[in-house]
């Protein structure tokens, strides 16, 4: 009945309303005025010691199927660095530490769809970060 063309140009089409109508997850970031101090603690922490080396070691290109996403890092390689470079002891408190980024606004998710897991999920770190007042 379809062809293959009518596959690759509906599929995400109905990937998006089977997300809305189940109620996967869905991130609707906070107010920057809204955080937590602890939030805005970690992120300007982060970011004024240790974003430039995380991003050499985690950041680079990834393939996805068969397209190629540029300057990304998995939630997984994020929670490595993070217990390698001794800002999380474990990987809960390195999940903990990835979503205090990502609501901060360091960090995003490619499709702005997803809160931080310890998983194969995609990010990517903001262009411009300003420091958050405490």
């Amino acid at each position: 009945m379809f062809g293959f063309e009518s596959k690759i140009i509906f599929s995400p089409v109905l990937r998006r309303i089977r997300r809305y109508l189940l109620g996967s997850e869905i991130m609707k970031l906070p107010l920057v005025a809204d955080l937590e101090d602890v939030t805005k603690e970690t992120c300007n922490q982060f970011t004024k010691y240790h974003s430039e080396n995380c991003v050499k070691e985690i950041v680079r290109d990834r393939r996805f199927g068969n397209r190629t996403v540029n300057n990304v890092f998995t939630g997984t390689a994020l929670c490595d660095y993070l217990i390698r470079c001794g800002l999380a002891t474990d990987r809960s408190s390195a999940v903990e530490y990835g979503c205090h980024l990502l609501l901060g606004r360091v960090i995003t998710h490619i499709n702005s769809e997803q809160n931080f897991h310890d998983a194969l999920y995609f990010y990517k770190f903001m262009e411009t970060y300003e420091e958050l007042p405490v």
